[in-house]
């Protein structure tokens, strides 16, 4: 039997990127985009380790990634960023449960 492989790519819950753009507005008329990225990601992450605690308590194998922990690339467009490619790093702590092994991935940003 093969197992089935699934990558779940979440966003941030609902308000939580409004949320924060606010707090970068409080402390400066024009934040720096790259940064912006940096701290909207952070409500990727938190529904990415969300959602693996949950499919964990489901008896479901889960593993949530941040973007660099898969390698994952973008282009260069801040807020608009498109994917350009996907390459799981094997020295990453969580490699034995990467998605191309069996493992559920959930990348969070």
């Amino acid at each position: 039997m093969v197992a089935n492989r699934l990558v779940v790519v979440v966003s941030a819950m609902a308000g939580e990127t409004n949320r924060l753009f606010r707090l970068a507005a409080e402390l400066s008329e024009a934040p720096d985009a790259r940064e912006t990225d940096v701290l909207v990601a952070t409500g990727e992450q938190v529904s990415a380790a969300l959602l693996a605690i949950r499919l964990q308590s489901m008896g479901h194998p889960t593993v949530s990634f941040l973007a660099f922990q898969m390698n994952l690339a973008t282009d260069s467009n801040h807020g608009r960023a498109r994917i350009k490619s996907v390459a799981m790093r094997s020295d990453h702590a969580c490699a034995h449960r990467r998605p191309d092994r069996g493992g559920r991935g959930l990348p969070g940003a």
